[in-house]
Order: C-alpha cells, then sequence, then structure tokens
C-alpha cells in the first residue's frame, strides 16, 4: 500500500477580470436610472489547502488499493472513487477541477493524500483490532491564501450514510466561528451536486461498477460567514463527524464567496408620500447603489437590486401594505458590493412633520442646559436631555437620554416610530395655561386611520381636548383626554422611560429608575374622515400639568377606495382604478370637485357623467360628487 506523502503538485489560478454585463437595462424612475449587475468569477476563489488530508481515496490507475490508503465508505464496503483514465469513460477529471456555477473547485494530487477523512464518534469498527481502529473522527484544514470571506463552500460526500458534521471557522486572529452541516450519502441528491456519473471501484478486487448513471456524487455544501468576520483572514475550517453510525465523512476541496471590499451603507430611512416613498441611505465613499423593495420578511436578496446613481430611491406608496426594503453599495472596484444594510421597514406608519412647536425642552450638544434648552417639561425647571448631552466637554457620556437622532421607535406597536423636531430648535407643543389653544400643522399629511401623539405633561396629569382638521375644511373633535404625568403612570402606553432629566437651574442630571416617561396617545380616525387628508390638529388644555407633545405618526389609512360621507348618496364611479376616463354612475350629478392627496382642487374636464383624468399624473385623488339636492359623495380615485 502506498505510504502518506505530503507532496503537492502546482496548480494554476485563472482569475478573471472586470464586470461581465449579462443584461442591463435603462428604467426611468423619475430621478434615477436603472440597470441591473450580475456577478462573475471574480467573486470566488479557489482555496489551496495548506495541510490537513489525511488519506487518498482516488485511484489514478487500475491498481486501485496500490494508489489509495482508504476507501471512502465504510471498510467493508471498501470503494474509492477513480480518476477518468481509470474508468476511460468516467470517472473524475484527470486535472482534478470541479466547477459548479460561477465556483471552481481544485482538487489535490491523486498520487498523494486527496481527502480528509473522519470516521463517526461511535462507528462499531473503530475499538481495537477493527477495520477503523486509529482513524479520526476530527480533524481540520489550512489555507494558503488570506483571504476574507462572505461563504465557504465544501467539497464533500458521505459514504455508507449521511454524516452530521459540526466544526469551527478559524480566523487569523485566533477567533472562531461554529457551525453544523449535514453531508449526504454519496448517492442521495439532497444537496448541490458538483459531479455526478463519477462511478466508483472496488479495493479489494479491482473490479470498477461499470458506466454509472447518476451517483455516486460530490456535493456542493455552502457555510456562511457571519459579518462581524467577514474582515478577518480565514485560516482554516475544523471538523468533527457527529455520526452515531458507521458513515464516513470525506472533504475534498474548499471554494469561497470573497467579502466585500467595501463598507454597507447606514442609515436607512423612508420619507413617505401619498404617492411616493423616498427611500434613503448615508454612504459618503460609493457612487452606486443597488436598492431590493420587497413584502416584509423575505429576508436578504436573493439576487441583483435595481441599481442607482444618488443615496436615494423613489418607490410607489402602496396605503395599507407593509414593505421592506435593503441597499447595498457598488464597491469601488466596480466588480463587488457591500453586504446588504436592511431591512427597513416603510408603508403603514409614518411620522408625520410638523409645524407650530412652540419651545425647546430638550437639552443637547455641550454647555449649559437653559442655553439648549430654555423652556422646561412641568414649569418648574426641569427639562429632558439627549444622549450627547454634556455640561463640560471633559464629562463622561451618558448611558441614557433620548436617542442622539431623535428617532423612537414605539415598543408597543411594529413598525410605528416618531421622529421629534431638532434638539436645537423648537422640539415641543407645550401648553402650560388652562383655555389656551395651540395648533400643530401637518404640511404633508394625508389620509390616516389612526394618529398617535408623543406626548406627556409635567407637574401632573393633564386633560386635553381638540380637533383634527381635514383638508376639506371639515374637522373630527376628540374631547376629555388624558395626558399623564411623566412620572409612574401606566395609564397610557409608555414610549420611553428612564431617560432622565436635568435641572435648567444648577445643571444638574436626576436619573431615576423607569422615570421620566413619554406616552403614546392613540386617537381613532371616523371611518367617514379615512379618505381625508389630515392638515393640522387643534389642542386645548383643559386643565392639570404642563402638556407637551413633541411628535404625531399615523397609521396609513386601509379604507375602502370609495368612502361615503354622512349624506349617503346611490351612485358609483368605474374604473377604479383608472387610466383615462372615470364614470360616474347612479344619480343626476350636479358638479363635481377634485383634489389631489395634500388638498389642493385639481382642474378636470366633467362632461355627460364622464371625468377626464387622462392629464392628471398617476397617484390618488378625491372625488367629491354633488346632486341635485345638494348632497354629496367623496371617492378616493387611484390613476394608474
Amino acid at each position: 500500500m502506498k505510504q502518506n506523502n505530503t507532496l503537492k503538485r502546482g496548480r494554476v489560478f485563472f482569475y478573471l477580470f472586470g464586470l461581465c454585463l449579462l443584461a442591463s437595462f435603462a428604467k426611468s424612475k423619475e430621478k434615477n436610472t436603472a440597470a441591473y449587475y450580475y456577478f462573475t468569477n471574480s467573486d470566488y476563489v479557489t482555496l489551496t489547502i495548506a495541510s490537513g488530508y489525511n488519506e487518498d481515496v482516488i485511484a489514478e490507475t487500475g491498481d486501485l488499493a496500490g494508489t489509495t490508503t482508504a476507501s471512502v465508505d465504510k471498510p467493508t464496503d471498501d470503494f474509492c472513487y477513480i480518476t477518468y483514465n481509470v474508468g476511460i469513460t468516467y470517472g473524475l477529471p484527470t486535472n482534478g477541477e470541479l466547477s459548479s456555477g460561477n465556483i471552481t473547485y481544485q482538487l489535490a494530487d491523486y498520487t498523494s493524500n486527496n481527502a480528509l477523512r473522519l470516521i463517526g464518534s461511535n462507528n462499531s469498527m473503530a475499538g481495537a483490532g477493527g477495520l477503523e481502529e486509529g482513524s479520526p473522527t476530527a480533524g481540520g484544514i489550512t489555507f494558503v491564501e488570506t483571504e476574507n470571506v462572505e461563504t465557504l463552500y465544501l467539497a464533500v460526500t458521505s459514504g455508507s450514510g449521511a454524516s452530521s458534521v459540526s466544526g469551527n471557522i478559524v480566523f487569523d486572529d485566533n477567533s472562531t466561528q461554529a457551525f453544523t452541516v449535514a453531508i449526504p450519502d454519496w448517492y442521495a441528491t439532497s444537496a448541490t451536486i458538483i459531479a455526478n456519473n463519477l462511478g466508483r471501484g472496488n479495493r479489494g478486487d479491482n473490479s470498477l461498477s461499470g458506466a454509472p448513471s447518476g451517483g455516486p456524487y460530490i456535493f456542493q455544501i455552502p457555510v456562511d460567514v457571519d459579518e462581524a468576520n467577514q474582515t478577518k483572514v480565514v485560516t482554516g475550517i475544523d471538523f468533527q463527524n457527529d455520526a452515531t453510525g458507521d458513515s464516513v465523512f470525506n472533504l475534498f476541496a474548499v471554494s469561497a464567496k470573497k467579502a466585500p471590499n467595501c463598507d454597507a451603507p447606514t442609515d436607512l430611512s423612508a420619507e413617505i408620500g401619498p404617492v411616493t416613498t423616498t427611500l434613503s441611505w448615508v454612504d459618503a465613499v460609493s457612487t452606486s447603489w443597488e436598492v431590493a423593495v420587497q413584502p416584509i420578511g423575505s429576508g436578504l436578496p436573493s439576487g441583483n437590486g435595481e441599481t442607482v446613481n444618488a443615496t436615494t430611491y423613489d418607490a410607489s406608496t402602496n396605503i395599507g401594505v407593509t414593505q421592506e426594503f435593503y441597499v447595498r453599495a457598488l464597491c469601488s472596484d466596480n466588480i463587488n458590493f457591500s453586504p446588504w444594510s436592511g431591512p427597513y421597514v416603510f408603508g403603514d406608519y409614518v411620522s408625520f412633520e410638523l409645524t407650530g412647536l412652540n419651545a425647546d425642552v430638550i437639552a443637547n450638544g455641550v454647555g449649559d442646559a437653559s442655553v439648549s434648552a430654555p423652556e422646561d417639561i412641568d414649569g418648574t425647571g426641569y427639562a429632558y436631555l439627549s444622549e450627547d448631552f454634556k455640561v463640560q466637554e471633559t464629562d463622561s457620556d451618558l448611558s441614557f437620554g433620548l436617542p442622539e437622532d431623535g428617532v423612537l421607535p414605539s415598543p408597543n406597536t411594529d413598525h410605528l416610530e416618531y421622529n421629534f423636531a431638532s434638539y436645537d430648535a423648537n422640539n415641543s407643543l407645550r401648553i402650560e395655561t388652562v383655555g389656551v389653544e395651540e395648533t400643530i400643522v401637518i404640511p404633508a399629511g394625508y389620509p390616516s386611520e389612526k394618529i398617535y401623539l408623543l406626548t406627556t405633561s409635567g407637574s401632573g396629569s393633564a386633560l386635553i381636548s381638540g380637533d383634527i382638521n381635514f383638508s376639506d375644511n371639515t374637522s373630527q373633535p376628540f374631547t376629555s383626554v388624558t395626558v399623564p404625568d411623566w412620572y409612574y403612570s401606566n395609564s397610557l402606553p409608555v414610549a420611553i422611560s428612564g431617560m432622565g432629566r436635568i435641572s435648567t437651574f444648577d445643571n444638574v442630571i436626576q436619573n431615576p429608575f423607569g422615570n421620566p416617561r413619554i406616552y403614546e396617545l392613540e386617537i381613532s380616525i371616523d371611518n367617514a374622515n379615512q379618505a381625508k387628508t389630515i392638515t393640522s390638529i387643534d389642542v386645548t388644555k383643559d386643565s392639570g400639568g404642563v402638556v407637551n407633545i413633541f411628535a404625531i405618526s399615523s397609521k396609513m389609512s386601509g379604507a375602502s377606495l370609495s368612502v361615503t360621507d354622512q349624506n349617503d348618496i346611490a351612485l358609483s364611479v368605474y374604473p377604479n382604478p383608472v387610466k383615462d376616463n372615470l364614470y360616474i354612475k347612479g344619480v343626476n350629478v350636479s358638479s363635481i370637485s377634485m383634489y389631489n392627496i395634500l388638498g389642493e382642487k385639481i382642474n378636470v374636464e366633467f362632461k355627460e357623467g364622464t371625468v377626464d383624468m387622462s392629464s392628471l399624473n398617476s397617484g390618488i385623488y378625491l372625488l367629491e360628487i354633488f346632486d341635485n339636492s345638494g348632497h354629496s359623495k367623496t371617492f378616493k380615485v387611484l390613476k394608474k
């Protein structure tokens, strides 16, 4: 039998440079130009195994036992792989090169050890005098290349049944990443097949299996490297065969998808409008990105996204539909991509931009609190503070406070979040005096099912009332709503607590456990009003403490496309959605009024029950129809 040796035959690597564009097209999307990139072989690398092979299980001549040291399966079966020159019309290629799509594998020299062969931990033949006595259950390999890796691809098989294998990826900082994989039997088909119709030979009598159909196979098993480890060099992999039977694990080669050589975009956000949602992100280095918009919960994109050359992307707003988006950067080599950044969920809730806030009650930055927060929360000199606040530059960083970026996700409702106004400007609608009415203006509102006020009251709870105002000059009142005191209350859902406060008199910071608090006040919009655009909210303090309202968010209206007002009249409009002409059926129509989603009146031609909408842009419109008696009905119309 041939002795093991470590002599390796030199191998030549061929690298393909440049980006192969298999397909591209331009797609107009307002200011974005779209195309598609496709991966090439340059994303992948064949790894050279420097050490770790312990057996030769591939016969390169007809003397099967003489040119191998062990079988692929258990010794009582005693079969090995053969090369093409042994099988004549089948077998492993004489150059040892296998491929699967863009991935190329290089088998080790057939004249030396070419497999890491591991038996199971409870192999029945491993005892003293057994045929597998001394065969290892665990072993490791090391690599010549110094690569940062996104995914490792193992060229493997298991003889005499499937093997369950655990292991650790080893990095250059001596850290590891654990993994487990299932390796199919070499005649199974439960994994990606790299090589088939290989045939095999019996080491006991030198007989071949004949012209094979199907198996035995060599399989491709991927092992993903955690994103946190992709900046590290992979130096090797340790394996252990955890099979309890007599199955045998065999590793023949390893290839890898190289890790991206640029950073992923950060600070994903979505600015939702009635027709268009602008997705954005931060990346000061790259000049091209791919965006993937998909149903919520879809996971990492499996293919390419849409290419844009700006850090924004305009997606269509689907009212009441929750979506997510991912974005990744095209690296400077114009070949590789960064990891996907995301998901960022958008579509059912949105934080309104507000005007009319009248007080700055949040201390931020460096300096005296009374300068950055000239008003207080409670009338006794206490203000909130943000995470970045310091009295002196040399002070320690705070471990509490309002979020520095002003974005507060709701802990009570998935996808609902609030956006504080700038901490450098007025950031609260503050009402201290009973009977005073203040107005919050919503410049870019739209139909809502619910609104959520981010609010609190200082120096005791308070009662408020008011009106929600719509673009058709109607309003919806709300009365006797309690805003809890900023300490201890659970009468409303708590949006944030334990963020501390500061005295604007002496800069003394307090951080009592679980206090102070800001609450979520939910107000439902009547069904009859859910097709109307919210333009402002009037708030009156009726009694109690100092009222503070910081932000307002909305659940987008999921109302039917046709909405009946309280003066219901029997008519319908069709088709809806509409491309050109919208038809009105059911009553004698005296007049119509058309509004865009911002409440602005739109001029359209109306004649004999037909509304010509062909000249309008795509989007949502409100059509108010009046009959001869002065009754009206409003429809929400979707223009394609």
